[in-house]
């Protein structure tokens, strides 16, 4: 196991040293990425590329095998040889296929790929080295040259291992026809300059198409940052469309949102609260200060709440609204007269309040249980009438609906007053 183990390891490590070498490489043909993106682009392609791998490699298998037919009519003495071709490249075919099934790390794919074609044309040029006849021996060299075509356009290999195996190829014609056959140098020469012809042919189609691959990649990464960006711009522009400047908490649009996602299947808690004499306080310490003093009554309702699921509001001006899910109603009266004492804690000066030292609060509470779905409009006004309650009660308190029952000649009274004195 350990010895397993660490052959994966040395194998990941190959793959790993094979990979920075390749992205150097193609650095200076302007064929690659910063690495994160480098990485991306890899994963983004990379099972697209096995399956081109896998069909190209399934019919390349089969036109090899059909080149066995082909080489028997042309060398029919030459069964052993023939043999080993066939043995040799089904064997490859194999390996390759269960490298592939691995899903190895991109160095490793390539490179597997690449080798098959000049393990091709090395079988092939044995064979031809072995024909009697030149016309047989001319013969093979017509798909030998036409190799580096198949390794750039057919199985489109990256540029860097299409350049390899163009390497392979070329190296492996000069050397077995310098060494081994019988042409003149003339024969030699030609059959050279043909496969450097079709090789500078493949390289520049397996740059284009590479390159061509890689711009496709960056306009459709573009596209998905752009679309990204523009998902966050909206979110933020819908946050701040349901968010109150001046406080950060919860506008009326963020109120009407919260109800709207609310389901019937849990009471409601409404709580409208007002700051008392307010306007006196803004008159005496001026609009910033009325400003800060209503950020500081915000934070404090905030801290009340529960997240995600109570939530706390500016209504307009200094009215709030504070809306609990709960299906006790005394947890709502409760929670309100916390609220007003958390507001005389706050200690914030108030030297023109007719009923305390500092800044206080007047709060009205109302409560729909699970299931009565009462119109939002009904709620609030119910809400409203109970804090008009409570202000006519004398303010710094907390009315709940059904505890102060204020006719409507006295409300409409209590309401003059209150935005007179506010």
């Amino acid at each position: 196991m350990a010895n397993k183990g660490s052959k994966d390891r040395s194998g990941a490590d190959w793959g790993r040293l094979g990979s920075e070498l390749v992205f150097r490489w193609d650095a200076g043909f302007g064929l690659c990425f910063e690495p994160a993106v480098e990485r991306e682009f890899e994963r983004a392609t990379a099972s697209s590329r096995r399956r081109t791998i896998f069909r190209i490699g399934l019919l390349q298998l089969v036109f090899m095998e059909l080149a066995v037919v082909g080489f028997y009519f042309l060398l029919p003495t030459e069964t052993t040889l023939i043999a080993l071709y066939f043995g040799v490249l089904n064997l490859y075919a194999v390996v390759l296929h269960l490298i592939l099934r691995a899903r190895p790390r991109a160095f490793i794919r390539e490179a597997s790929i690449m080798l098959s074609v000049p393990l091709w044309v090395f079988m092939a040029q044995l064979l031809a080295l072995a024909a009697h006849d030149p016309a047989d021996f001319w013969a093979i060299q017509v798909p030998i040259a036409l190799q580096p075509f198949l390794l750039a356009t057919a199985i489109q290999s990256r540029f860097s291992f299409c350049l390899c195996g163009c390497g392979l190829i070329f190296l492996c014609v000069v050397v077995s026809t310098a060494l081994f056959s019988p042409l003149s140098w003339a024969e030699q020469f030609w059959i050279w300059l043909i496969q450097c012809v079709t090789i500078a042919y493949s390289l520049f189609a397996a740059w284009k198409l590479e390159a061509r691959e890689r711009g496709y990649f960056l306009a459709i990464r573009r596209e998905k940052v752009r679309a990204q960006e523009l998902d966050v711009a909206n979110a933020r522009l819908a946050e701040l469309s349901l968010t109150d400047g001046l406080t950060g908490i919860a506008n009326r649009r963020g109120v009407e949102r919260f109800f709207e996602g609310t389901g019937a299947t849990q009471g409601v808690g409404l709580i409208m609260i007002d700051v008392d004499y307010f306007k006196h306080y803004n008159d005496h310490y001026g609009h910033l200060a009325g400003d800060h003093c209503l950020r500081e009554i915000a934070h404090m309702l905030a801290a009340h709440v529960r997240q995600g699921v109570d939530m706390v509001a500016r209504w307009g001006g200094e009215e709030f609204v504070m809306i609990l899910s709960t299906d006790e109603p005394d947890r709502c009266i409760d929670t309100a007269r916390r609220l007003c004492q958390a507001a005389r804690n706050l200690a914030i000066p108030h030297p023109c309040s007719r009923i305390a030292p500092v800044v206080t609060i007047s709060a009205g509470v109302v409560h729909s249980p699970a299931g009565e779905n009462v119109p939002l409009p009904l709620l609030f006004r119910r809400a409203d009438e109970a804090l008009y309650a409570a202000k006519g009660a004398g303010r710094n308190r907390a009315l709940a609906g059904g505890e102060a029952r204020v006719g409507p000649q006295k409300m409409s009274a209590v309401r003059r007053h209150s935005q007179v004195g506010n």
